[in-house]
């Protein structure tokens, strides 16, 4: 009905909101939690949603986000020829772990699995630059050749493994059914005054 929709938290589970939708204190509207923005749903109810999430700057931001975090994962998924050639120039089979795209901080494991392929990751983009193997001309493969080409790279995936591990504690201690509201504002006063003294 026009002008009373209300916001309805089986949306949050859906799989087309749940990495980005947000609740807030109005029922009448909904928050992105990608763009920062208050999206009205009292009219249009999940087609505001909808409407928001074809939008061209939320698109923006999602590419963006899962372009630079899934580059390494996207190239070894599904197994390839341009993954066999990297096991056979390299040696290294070890595989890539999934990226999780609603739970950052369930990815350490992820950046840290790609920390430790990434010399070989970094000796195969070499390789192919010098023709000794195949170009895979596939969009991963630009992704990750202009990942090596950043001096900073493994410093920035360095930082976000710091922060994440930090973080993880924290936030599977507060996953639980316990009565732990009166304690957080405490925690966190502690975890961020310990990330301020970094």
């Amino acid at each position: 009905m026009p002008g009373k929709c209300r916001f309805n938290n089986v949306w949050l589970h859906l799989e087309t909101y749940k990495t980005w939708l947000e609740k807030v204190q109005d029922p009448r509207k909904a928050r992105c939690g990608l763009c920062s923005k208050i999206i009205d749903i009292s009219n249009m109810g999940e087609s505001a949603l909808a409407s928001h999430a074809k939008g061209a700057k939320h698109q923006a931001v999602v590419a963006a986000r899962e372009g630079s975090s899934m580059t390494i994962t996207s190239f070894f998924s599904p197994p390839s020829t341009s993954t066999d050639d990297f096991v056979t120039a390299t040696g290294c089979s070890t595989s890539m772990l999934k990226f999780c795209k609603h739970r950052w901080v369930e990815n350490l494991s992820v950046a840290e699995r790609g920390m430790q392929l990434w010399p070989h990751v970094k000796r195969y983009v070499e390789m192919v630059g010098r023709g000794e193997l195949p170009n895979p001309k596939v969009k991963s493969f630009e992704e990750v050749k202009n990942r090596c080409a950043d001096p900073l790279f493994t410093v920035k995936v360095g930082i976000f493994i710091s922060i994440a591990r930090e973080i993880e504690p924290f936030l599977t201690m507060y996953q639980t059914d316990q009565p732990m509201l009166p304690f957080l504002a405490e925690d966190m006063t502690r975890l961020i005054k310990g990330k301020l003294k970094h």
